[in-house]
């Protein structure tokens, strides 16, 4: 449905938005909690607000931690390329934490609608057999 098409799109725009950060092991950490499917419409809603929180607070510490790391690996060189990439993680990850909440919600309206659906399905087929064997 519409929330699956919803969750699909802004999934894809986020994945984007983490290539840009340049960072492997953050585009790999938000692949592995994106990957796993929220139960239900409460799970999604926690998940990504819990993506939104770790965007922005992973986007504010990298303004720190990518220039020191940089520099550890490659001296004045990389802290200044460590120094770009926080820069522009610092925009990146929070935007993508903001995308990931909303694909993490239409996630959740998803699997709350097919649950919905499923019982109601249930429920009418259970009926029209009671009905059907009582003729």
């Amino acid at each position: 449905g519409i929330a699956g098409a919803a969750s699909r799109i802004t999934g894809t725009m986020a994945k984007g938005v983490a290539a840009i950060t340049m960072d492997e092991e953050f585009q790999q950490k938000r692949r592995e909690a994106m990957n796993r499917q929220p139960t239900g419409l409460k799970e999604g809603l926690a998940r990504g607000g819990k993506g939104l929180v770790s965007g922005f607070l992973s986007g504010i510490t990298g303004i720190v931690t990518k220039p020191i790391k940089g520099a550890q690996k490659e001296g004045a060189v990389g802290f200044f390329k460590g120094f770009g990439k926080g820069l522009v993680g610092a925009i990146a990850r929070p935007t993508g934490g903001i995308i990931d909440m909303a694909s993490s919600t239409f996630q959740g309206i998803k699997r709350y609608d097919d649950s919905c659906f499923c019982f109601l399905f249930t429920c009418l087929r259970f009926r029209t057999d009671e009905v059907n064997s009582t003729h």
